[in-house]
């Protein structure tokens, strides 16, 4: 039973992974037109710090994932916290077309016509790591916590 309990909650370690890697870089761009800032190498501190919205959610919906279900086990709870995870997920893969946007940030002076390879240049492997847990954290909340019924005991 405790197995069963601890693999059904996977989803909190994928969902906080995204926490150990705030120090390492996830954007690494030249800021085209504005020499005075040069270099921005953005780690995930930086990210978060500049982007409080998804920051504030990000914390609401960890602080939802906590509660214990004692507290509050509903069916409609679980949806809505699924509906809030898939949200911040989707705006948060959003994020690098916010980053490189219309200002052109890139590695090398690429165009915006280029949009492909200034992504690559410009978003690191943490990022991807960050995305890549969000949505293994939203898959394993859905097949566990949604999908799977429980069974009476």
């Amino acid at each position: 039973m405790r197995k069963k309990r601890i693999i059904e909650r996977i989803y909190l370690f994928f969902w906080f992974f995204p926490i150990l890697l705030l120090p390492f870089t996830w954007v690494n761009a030249v800021v085209q037109g504005a020499e005075i800032l040069g270099l921005i190498q953005g780690s995930g501190i930086v990210v978060s710090r500049n982007f409080p919205i998804l920051t504030m959610s990000y914390l609401l919906i960890s602080v939802a994932l906590l509660l214990p279900k004692s507290l509050i086990d509903h069916y409609n709870w679980r949806l809505l916290s699924f509906s809030c995870m898939l949200m911040f997920t989707s705006l948060f893969a959003m994020l690098p077309r916010l980053i490189i946007g219309p200002n052109g940030l890139s590695e090398s002076g690429l165009k915006d016509t280029a949009y492909t390879s200034m992504y690559f240049l410009t978003i690191k492997p943490s990022f991807y790591l960050v995305i890549a847990s969000f949505i293994l954290a939203v898959l394993f909340y859905f097949f566990f916590q949604i999908w799977v019924k429980e069974e009476p005991v």
